[in-house]
């Protein structure tokens, strides 16, 4: 009111209302004064539209910027061709890079050189037949140390055309695989002598 007192106009502010079912609803208002031939103010005009969705809309990408921030798992975008378009922070955590490292280059930089070419045109099958792939990769760190993950990979459509990105989420699991390699040895070596025992033997007659 005083703006409209002072100035006449007041655009695109934002106020609470409720439709005649009392459902809630968001607007966005521009409120002017109308004046007669004498300039006199006669009446306030008001345009308004629903902007419920929109905020909504808005309010979600901000819960998924703040998921997208402090989840403790690896995230990175890529567009088709596998360029890196954005990284989380567990990103640099767990790898070593930092952002402005890695944006505009290719996701193959990871590639730890443990699987073969054939490994990979198999993901990338099976992500043009089903739009996912996940299982265990091994891939590198920035300072060349060589780590396994699980990871996931969802292709995601723009809006509704051909081109996709693909959407990474991935963990660390080299404590997993340290404890399964010592539970491994704990089941076929003697707990006192530490010499393989007759579980061991079995596994390996087994493989003759």
């Amino acid at each position: 009111l005083r703006t409209l007192a002072e100035e006449g106009e007041v655009k695109n502010y934002e106020i609470r209302l409720r439709k005649k079912d009392n459902t809630p609803i968001i607007v966005e208002m521009n409120t002017k004064v109308i004046y007669d031939s004498l300039k006199n103010p006669v009446a306030i005009e008001g345009i308004f539209r629903d902007i419920t969705y929109r905020k909504e809309y808005e309010r979600q990408l901000h819960m998924m910027g703040i998921i997208f921030d402090t989840t403790m798992e690896s995230i990175v975008i890529t567009n088709e061709r596998g360029v890196i378009n954005q990284v989380n922070p567990a990103f640099t955590e767990i790898t070593g890079y930092k952002s402005q490292e890695v944006i505009g280059r290719n996701i193959k930089l990871l590639r730890s050189g443990k699987h073969s070419e054939g490994f990979f045109i198999g993901v990338q099958k099976e992500l043009l037949r089903t739009g996912r792939w996940s299982g265990e990769i091994w891939n590198k760190k920035a300072d060349g140390e060589i780590y396994p993950e699980w990871m996931s990979v969802t292709a995601i459509e723009v809006d509704g055309r051909s081109v996709k990105h693909y959407v990474l989420v991935s963990h660390d699991i080299t404590e997993l695989k340290k404890s399964e390699e010592q539970l491994k040895y704990q089941a076929y070596h003697d707990p006192l002598t530490g010499l393989p025992n007759r579980g061991l033997l079995r596994d390996r007659l087994d493989m003759a």
